[in-house]
Order: structure tokens, then C-alpha cells, then sequence
């Protein structure tokens, strides 16, 4: 379960970036984010049973991609005059995670492994549960999800 930071999470990240110069870093338990993260996951799961437990929460941070999403969140908001941010996660093979975080989603890998019923896309659901359904373990039994 991943997250990328919103704008009140950029200090933090940046924090955490310098500290280590990475991409992704493991969020303390005890972290507002952590508990935000999981929450969203444990709230959207909607079934008993359909994980066995959260091995970690990582928190995801480019510079580039955030500075593109608060632009085009401000634009949205001046044109609108509303909050239109919404939390989604997408759901993907464990040997696709290090992929996304580098070079972000891909429409050309969509379908390789799930199809592509509504279209070539790349998909996002609000619900964990749903998005659980394209999770591919690994070698581990361990699925990955992130929460946008």
C-alpha cells in the first residue's frame, strides 16, 4: 500500500527524502499518514478476511509529479471553484511497483496482464476491494496497492 503526499504532506517528504535521497520510504506506524493510508484501505476492503494483514505503508515522493499535480489541482480549483481530489488505488503486480514509482503509469503496458474491458487505460477504483481483484502476488504471497 503506497501513497503519494498531498501538499500538507511535503514537509514531511521532504524530510524523509533528504534524508536518504529516496523515491520511497517505510512510514511509522505512528505517522498521520500512516494512519490515514490505512484507514482508507481497511474502510474501502469492505469484507472480513480478504487480506490477511498490512505489511507496510510506504510513502511515495517526486518532486516533478507533485509540483504537476498542484498545478493542475489549482487550475481545477480556480475553474471550478470546488475540491475535486479524490483518494483511488490501483492495483498491480508486485514486479510493476518499482516501474510506477519511476516513471509513473503507463497506458502502454495496459492490458498486459488484466485486459482491457473498459478500453486501454490505466484503472483506479475508491474502493481497496475492487482494486485488490488486479493485485498480482508475488513469489511471497504478497499484493501491492497504491493509494492515490
Amino acid at each position: 500500500l503506497l501513497t503519494l503526499p498531498s501538499a500538507e504532506q511535503e514537509s514531511n517528504a521532504n524530510r524523509a527524502k533528504s534524508k536518504n535521497n529516496q523515491l520511497r520510504s517505510a512510514l511509522n506506524s505512528g505517522l498521520e499518514e500512516y494512519t490515514f493510508a490505512l484507514h482508507k484501505f481497511q474502510k474501502t476492503m469492505q469484507q472480513e478476511n480478504s487480506y490477511s494483514q498490512i505489511i507496510a505503508v510506504d510513502q511515495i515522493h517526486n518532486e516533478a509529479w507533485l509540483l504537476q499535480y498542484e498545478v493542475y489541482r489549482n487550475g481545477l480549483f480556480e475553474q471550478l471553484k470546488k475540491d475535486t481530489e479524490h483518494f483511488l488505488f490501483h492495483g498491480c503486480a508486485d514486479a510493476s511497483v518499482d516501474n510506477i514509482i519511476k516513471r509513473g503509469f503507463d497506458r502502454n503496458h495496459a492490458g498486459e496482464i488484466h485486459g482491457t474491458s473498459y478500453g486501454r487505460g490505466v484503472y483506479f477504483s475508491s474502493s481497496a476491494r475492487e482494486s485488490h481483484k488486479y493485485t498480482k502476488p508475488n513469489q511471497s504471497h504478497e499484493s501491492h496497492e497504491r493509494l492515490l
